[in-house]
């Protein structure tokens, strides 16, 4: 792979992304390899849905970068409760104090079902 071309991260990075956004779960993985790349808290979430969706929602694999970037950069309701979510059903990252935590900033921003899920326990 990659025998006869110059080195070019950018390039490679570009592709993966390609086959990422077609749906390609190694592309996916090896895109993910580059970090975490969004700059707002909706463009975050919508890349960590996407990334979930390749997946097939069978892990948070990926979209959970995603989804802290929202949180704990961009300050998204949105982007906390998501990352509660994948910490509390995905058996892969499992944690469930770090779930409440998430559960709790979502709350605190004002994310209504984050809320309720509190109260229940």
């Amino acid at each position: 792979m990659g025998r006869g071309v110059n080195k070019n991260l950018q390039t490679a990075k570009e592709y993966f992304g390609k086959g990422c956004a077609a749906g390609e779960p190694k592309s996916c993985t090896f895109f993910l390899k580059f970090g975490v790349d969004c700059n707002s808290a909706s463009d975050c979430e919508n890349q960590g849905e996407k990334i979930f969706g390749i997946f097939r929602g069978s892990t948070c694999k990926g979209a959970l970068e995603y989804y802290e970037r929202a949180c704990d950069k961009y300050n998204s309701a949105k982007g906390c409760y998501d990352v509660a979510t994948c910490y509390k059903f995905d058996k892969s990252i499992a944690n469930q104090s770090k779930a409440k935590k998430y559960y709790s900033k979502a709350c605190k921003k004002g994310h209504s079902p984050a809320c309720v899920y509190l109260q229940m326990k």
